[in-house]
Parts: C-alpha cells; structure tokens; sequence
C-alpha cells in the first residue's frame, strides 16, 4: 500500500510547530482538542500513566486526528508492526472522541476469538490491566468519563440487547454477518445513531463477506480506523482504507520497541534417501548434492525415475527433526542464561520455544519426540482440534511468565493473530510459508509479499521487559529446504556465516553489539523543502499497476485427474554440517561444545495398524484441515469457498484413490492406506496457490 499521508507531511509539522491551532465547530472544541494533543506530550501523562507511550503511538494518533479533523477523511489505515501496541493507540483516539466530539458509540471489529479476548482484556472495565487505568488518557476534568464506558461481547450466546446499553461493542466479524440479530440491531437506527469503527487486523478485510460488512456500515459510520502489521495480502489485494502512517520492523528494532530477530538454519551438504513400496521393500540412492534435491526433485538410481518429495517431508523425518529440534532447544538455553534475576532470585520469566508444523500429525510427531526420555520438555500442542482446555491454557500463558508450566508450544494454522505471548523466545518451523510476488509493470524487482510467515514470527516480536537500554531478541531456528530466504529478506535480515553444530552453544561475546543508525539522517529543514518541491499529483499518475506473478492452473480437473503421485514411502536422513545464522539486526554468534542428547530413532515413529473407521476419520479431518488451509495460503481467508474445495477434494480422492466411492462408504482397508501414506503430498498439492487460484478462474 501507499502511504498516502506523504504528501501532507510539510503542512502537518506545521500544524504541530503551532500547537496543533484546530477549525472545529466551536471555539471550545478547538480548545478542548489543543489541550487534548498538548496533554499527551505532557509530563502530565507520563506521571499519571503506568507507562508512557511510544514516540510512534503518540505520532499515530497525531495523524488519524489530523487527517480526519483538518483533511477530512475518514476512512483510515494504520501500519503498525506486531508489539507495537495498537491497542492502545485505537484507545487514544476513543479517548479523543469521547471528549472532543462527545461520541458515545464504538465497534471494534476482530477476524476471530484470539483478537477478541486479548481486547476483552483491555477494554473491559472491570479488568485489572483495563486501558484507561494504565494510560491517563482522560484528565483533570475529563476523568470521570473513563468510569462511564461499558463493554458488549458479541459472542455465541450473548444478549444481543447489549448494543443498544453498551457503548464499546467488540465482536468477532462472523457475529455481526448479514442475517444475524447484530447486524439489524446495529443497522437501526433507533439503536446507533453513528459509530466510530475499529477494524483490528485488517489485512482480513478482503474478504467478501468481511468487506460487504463494511460498506453496509459505511453511512452510519463516524470514522474507521483500520490497524494491521501486514496490510499487503497473498491475493494483491489490501483494505480500501487510507494508509497515513507506517511503522515497521525495521524502525521497532532500531527503537528497541520488539525484540530483534536471529535466523538460524542448518546448512546440508549432502542428504540420504531411501523408499519403501508397497510391499516394503527398502530402496537407497548414493549422496547426491544438495543443489539438485532443491529443483524438488532426485533421480531413484535404479529406474532413472523422477520422484518429486514435499519440501516439509525433508525436516519431518526423524533425524533431520531431532537435530533441528537440538539447535531449538540449544537456542532455548541461551536465552534462559540472558534472563535477569527478579528480586525474589529467581529468573524474571521463563523463555518458550514456539514450533509450527505442518499438519496435526506432525505436530503429535514432534511433541512425542521432545517428550521423550532424550528431552524430558513439557509440551502443549495446540490446533483446531484440540481440546478446548488446551486452547484455554494457550490463551493464559501469558498470566503468570514466571511459572508457565510449559517449556514448548506446537502450533498447526492456529496461533498466528492476535495470540500474544511475550515470553516466546525461539521459533522453529516445521512448515514452510507461502508468498505472493506482486510485480509492478514499471518496477520487476518489486518484493515479494506475504501474510502467514510475517504473523508467525511476529508472535515472537513482543518485549518481555521494556527498556531503552537493553535489548532482548527472538531466535528463529529454520531449515534450508523450506526456502524462506525471500521471507528474511522481507525482514531486512544480514547474513552471518559462521557455523554452529546441534550441540553447541551461543558464545555471547560472538555477539557485535547492534547498530542503531537513524532511519532519516536529512535534517528537518530538508525535508520540509522536499516534501515542498514535490509534485505529487504527477507521483500520483506514475504510481505503477500491480499484476500478479501467478500461473493459474486453468485445467485445473486435468492437472488432477494427471497429478503422479508418489506411492512410495520415503525416509530421508541429513548430514548437517553446520548453522547458518542471519541477523536481523547485527552479526551474530557461537560455541561451547555440548553433548548431543542420545535418541532411540527407531523408538520415536510407529505406524499403528489402524481400523477402517479410524482411517476414514482422520482422512474426513485432514481434508476440512486441507480445504481451509489451501484458503490461508491462497489468500489468508478460509470462509465460505472452503466448502468448494472441500468438495473438489472429496471428488478427487473418490475418483483418484477410491474406485469412485465415498470415504464414508468405503471399506476397502489398503485402498484407505494408501490414501493415508500418500496424504501429504495430497495436501501440498491443494496448498499450491496456482491451483486454487485456477479453480476459482474457471468455478
């Protein structure tokens, strides 16, 4: 997206130089207003708030109030990076709304019940860490006004009567869709006059339904407020908001507002494979290099036949899983050495490694191992099958960091936005992540793009102890083969060479001290003559059109009815020669030789003689897993189209796998075997955006 807001920029440090000078309606609301904006620079502020706020929250909220009240728009988007706290900045414009214009109706719009909770807990007033107690937004005269809000949820089995009573209404977008007693509710007018809109994480608001939502609501709507880390999204699309500020990465880094990332990867010589067919018997390749297994494809020295592998089969077999999980946790243990001492003696927090894999199988896969007598760690697995105490555990990790029960957190698809658990240390990816590469016709190197990969990582980003002085990073454990260099560089990530073997440590004086060179190094006075000279109307007309860098699979029944599965099994096992580190902020690394833990590999993986009823279930749950996750990696939206797939894939299966039967129906055991052993290279080939994005083409 463009930031549409440079243009305004010489005309806005004006307006600031003189004391914000407002033309509202009235002479007392342009007062009101200035003593508003002047407060929140103010010693005031930071001696009645528990914190004060961020240089960029307080320029977040300068600009939605300029731009709104001095250019007249209302339709605003804010990019700010995970941790960067824009729950507080849609707090400071309430504030701001409530006592300037006396506003007394606000709809804060969250994608799902992640979102929705961690906002329960910042808006509700009868919670311990509610907003308005821990940022002073209300003052002298003004603060009663924080004891008159009241909180809705709109949620399964609420009182849809509460949208009338409560004036912050906060709810999952699903809640309010056409046809539900929300919506009518909200559309009445004798019920809500205006509303100011918040639209949480609004890189999901391309979705159809999310977006027809929106512009029902347009007329009654005061001012929309959209915030999101991640504005661009796998389909080229992006909200229809304004974007008026921008705050990255980058910039959080420098300011020591998130953690800095450290990448850390094995670097794989050579790789050893073996098949096994349906009658079990063990076939074997010589080593071959590394540059030919990452065409895809290795050649079975026997046949001469082409055998494509799924880049996620490379780290789930059981020794490349182990050695990356030994860097993890390697990884792990230098960060619980970095934790300060409380003044109960005891280590302030306790750092968690976060692992996000593939499939549930995978997931269950690498929580065995890590329970295992080799590692001995407490493990929570969380997916959308999980019970709903293990999703209620996740959501509470962060309510008491020093004593989390857990030492790692395994995710399938459902830990990405809104999930906030500082204490997240290290990441490891068991998965690889999709991009979209949007090319502009006037400009062939554009960036790739991505949303999935960026929310990931950014579960790590939060500060664990804000200070300007000292910094905390995040480690992100990764294997070559997933390919995410293109997601590192997204980051702004600096190579680092040096090796670090699973079993080593991290030597912090290998550690350079991070730079932090301002981002803008031309004065002010500069600018401001930059931004004058500027012809932005002609900037405007040179802005490139986007087309997408995507080959929709057009005979998509073909491509299927074609696709040459692989029926053999394959196990594969790495020699890692060495880390490859990449910093995000600095150079980084190594050593202190440790002892590799010692695993009975044999031990760790079983296949379980299973029954046909307990076949067609787990294949009936991977299919509405795959059809959903095929919309995540196409566009980040699973909604209604998931039943379109889910029914291509059903017919797929029955006409590719099952002789024309149903999986229900079915009862002919090898032939559900079959299907199972070769699932997920039938799931990678859904999530392959090209494909879905053919079926959509030609529905």
């Amino acid at each position: 997206m463009i930031n549409t807001f440079l243009k305004y920029e010489k005309e806005f440090a004006k307006w600031c130089e003189d004391k914000y000078p407002f033309v509202l309606d009235n002479t007392e609301k342009n007062e009101k207003a200035k003593k508003f904006l002047q407060y929140l620079n103010s010693d005031s502020f930071r001696q009645a708030s528990t914190y004060d706020l961020y240089k960029h929250q307080r320029q977040a909220i300068l600009r939605s109030i300029y731009a709104f009240e001095v250019l007249g728009k209302k339709d605003l988007l804010l990019n700010v990076v995970t941790g960067g706290g824009k729950t507080v900045i849609i707090a400071g414009i309430v504030a701001y709304l409530r006592i300037i214009h006396d506003f007394n109706k606000f709809l804060i719009l969250v994608p799902n019940t992640i979102v929705r909770q961690r906002l329960v807990d910042d808006f509700d007033p009868g919670s311990p860490t509610f907003v308005y107690h821990v940022f002073r937004f209300f003052f002298n005269n003004y603060d009663y006004l924080k004891n008159q809000f009241s909180l809705h949820i709109m949620e399964q089995g609420s009182d849809p009567s509460g949208i009338r009573s409560n004036n912050i209404i906060l709810g999952n977008v699903h809640q309010i869709y056409e046809g539900r007693v929300n919506l009518k509710l909200l559309m009445d007018e004798r019920n809500v006059d205006r509303v100011a809109i918040f639209n949480d994480e609004a890189h999901n608001t391309k979705a159809k339904q999310y977006n027809l939502l929106l512009k029902k609501l347009e007329p009654k709507r005061f001012i929309r407020i959209d915030t999101t880390a991640t504005p661009e999204r796998l389909d080229g699309l992006h909200p229809d908001s304004e974007m008026i500020y921008e705050y990255g990465i980058k910039e959080a880094m420098r300011d020591k507002i998130v953690k800095r990332i450290v990448v850390f990867k094995p670097d794989v010589e050579t790789v050893k494979l073996n098949w096994k067919d349906e009658e079990g018997k063990i076939y074997s390749v010589d080593e071959v290099p590394w540059e030919q297994l990452e065409k895809g494809w290795v050649e079975r020295t026997f046949d001469g036949k082409k055998v494509k592998v799924p880049a996620v089969q490379y780290v789930m077999d059981d020794q490349p899983s182990i050695q990356l999980l030994q860097v993890a946790l390697q990884c792990l243990e230098h960060q619980k050495r970095a934790v300060p001492i409380d003044v109960d003696g005891k280590p302030k927090y306790k750092p968690l490694l976060f692992i996000v894999t593939f499939c549930i199988e995978d997931a269950k896969h690498i929580a065995k191992i890590l329970r295992s007598d080799a590692f001995k760690k407490e493990v929570l697995v969380v997916t959308n099958k999980s019970p709903e105490d293990d999703k209620e555990a996740a959501m509470s990790l962060n309510k008491d960091i020093k004593n989390v029960p857990y030492d790692v957190i395994v995710s399938v698809m459902m830990l990405r936005e809104g999930w906030d658990v500082k204490n997240i240390s290290v990441i490891c990816l068991f998965r690889k992540f999709s991009y979209h590469l949007k090319v502009a016709k006037k400009d062939p190197n554009a960036k790739p793009t991505s949303v999935y990969g960026q929310q990931v990582i950014g579960r790590g980003l939060r500060r664990i102890i804000h200070s300007k002085d000292r910094w905390e990073s995040l480690f992100v454990v990764d294997h070559p083969i997933l390919k995410h260099d293109w997601l590192w560089d997204l980051l702004d990530a600096a190579k680092y060479e040096t090796p670090l073997n699973p079993g080593d440590i991290i030597d912090e004086q290998n550690i350079p001290q991070p730079t932090q060179e301002p981002l803008l190094t031309d004065t002010a006075e500069k600018i401001k003559e930059q931004m004058e000279t500027t012809d932005w109307a002609e900037i405007a007309k040179e802005v490139p059109d986007f087309i997408e860098d995507r080959e929709p699979i057009k005979e998509w029944q073909k491509y299927l009815d074609d696709f040459e599965y692989t029926m053999e099994g394959v196990s594969i096992e790495e020699k890692i020669n060495q880390i490859k580190s990449r910093n995000l902020d600095s150079g980084f690394n190594t050593l202190d030789k440790e002892e590799i833990p010692t695993i009975e590999v044999n031990g760790l993986r079983t296949t379980a003689t299973r029954s046909i009823d307990e076949l067609q279930r787990m294949i009936l749950k991977e299919m509405d897993e795959t059809a959903a996750d095929a919309l995540i990696e196409y566009d980040g939206n699973p909604d209604g189209r998931q039943e379109y797939i889910y029914a291509i894939i059903s017919n797929h299966l029955k006409m590719r796998f099952l002789g024309g039967c149903e999986i229900g129906q079915c009862t002919n055991k090898p032939l559900l075997e079959v299907l199972w052993a070769t699932w997920p290279q039938i799931r990678d080939n859904f999530l392959n955006p090209d494909l879905i994005e053919g079926i959509f083409m030609n529905k």
